[in-house]
């Protein structure tokens, strides 16, 4: 696992952070692979405290982080790259990896039945996406034959956030379709 968690002041404009302002602060860029999971959850707790939030904010953060990497471990070639960003109402995270894609990504995870069929099934997968669905308060997805990026916002909602903002489930998919120029 690489960590280049470097602090800085500015968000790194990267491919697939449409969602993250330009001022936010960039607080981890690691990559990770399979069997590093244990690690990339231990490292988001801290950088996601150490960007002050709270509790329960680092609880949505690392479980949004944790479908996400085991989504690109699974589907998106065994390895990814994830980061985190602070604002002073929201925390950011964003998976990238090199899969195939996600055929439609407006959908995928939107249908609570498709999770539930799965967990009564015994099916693995498709449950990942659906719970970030329901966490994250924003959900951009880049997707295409060279890999997926998705890109989540937290705000910040509970005691011990700095700067704590008001809490709600809320997702939506950027659609560059709809963006004006």
């Amino acid at each position: 696992m690489s960590d280049q968690a470097d602090g800085g002041s500015t968000a790194d404009r990267v491919a697939g952070a449409r969602l993250v302002p330009e001022q936010a602060e960039s607080l981890l860029d690691i990559g990770f692979a399979a069997g590093q999971l244990y690690q990339v959850r231990q490292t988001v707790v801290a950088h996601a405290q150490s960007g002050g939030a709270g509790p329960t904010t680092v609880e949505a953060v690392l479980l949004i982080a944790s479908e996400l990497a085991v989504n690109a471990i699974r589907h998106g070639g065994g390895r990814g790259r994830l980061r985190l960003w602070r604002t002073s109402d929201a925390v950011y995270c964003q998976v990238e990896d090199a899969g195939p894609g996600i055929a439609e990504p407006e959908s995928a995870g939107a249908d609570p039945s498709m999770a539930a069929d799965s967990a009564e099934t015994g099916q693995a997968g498709r449950r990942g996406l659906w719970i970030v669905r329901m966490v994250a308060d924003d959900l951009d997805i880049e997707t295409g034959p060279a890999g997926t990026t998705v890109t989540t916002r937290v705000r910040l909602r509970g005691p011990g956030d700095r700067n704590h903002g008001r809490g709600g489930l809320r997702t939506s998919v950027f659609d560059d379709s709809r963006a004006t120029a």
